[in-house]
């Protein structure tokens, strides 16, 4: 609950567990952070990049995506690294325990729904508003049901 009342008094940023940064609106400062820390990261395309890493007091091993354009984030993507993904795989389970972890860290979300997905790929969702962040973790259909976190800077 604390960081939700610190998320709404300070500027903007989302901390990395391990390796130890703190993502903010600044491409500049978080490409300084990736070399300073010697971390590789992958480019998918112009404006977006990927690199491994622990979020929520290093409890969630996630891919952290970072969309940006010129020198600002437009949002941050987080998602399971390919091994998570096997024969045992459970969508609903997934964002439950992602959820979770997000109540502990933001606080009750400003909205939630929780249900098993339907044959439709439509799922749970949850979102949390705070002055200068937007969260949103939904599942939805993206040839197939597709979980998403998403962290926009406002």
């Amino acid at each position: 609950m604390f960081l939700s009342c610190f998320f709404r008094k300070h500027p903007a940023s989302f901390e990395i567990s391990s390796p130890k940064i703190v993502i903010t609106k600044s491409m500049t400062e978080n490409f300084k952070q990736l070399k300073e820390h010697n971390i590789s990261y992958e480019k998918v395309t112009t404006g977006y990049i990927c690199f491994n890493g622990k979020v929520f007091n290093d409890k969630l091993d996630m891919v952290i995506g970072l969309h940006y354009k010129l020198n600002w984030v437009e949002h941050i993507e987080l998602f399971r690294p390919k091994e998570y993904y096997d024969e045992n795989y459970d969508i609903d389970a997934s964002f439950l325990e992602i959820h979770e972890f997000m109540k502990e860290t933001y606080g009750k979300p400003t909205f939630q729904h929780i249900k098993k997905t339907d044959k439709y790929g439509n799922g749970s969702s949850a979102y949390w508003n705070f002055n200068n962040l937007k969260i949103k973790h939904s599942i939805w259909e993206h040839f197939g049901p597709t979980e998403s976190l998403t962290i926009q800077f406002i």
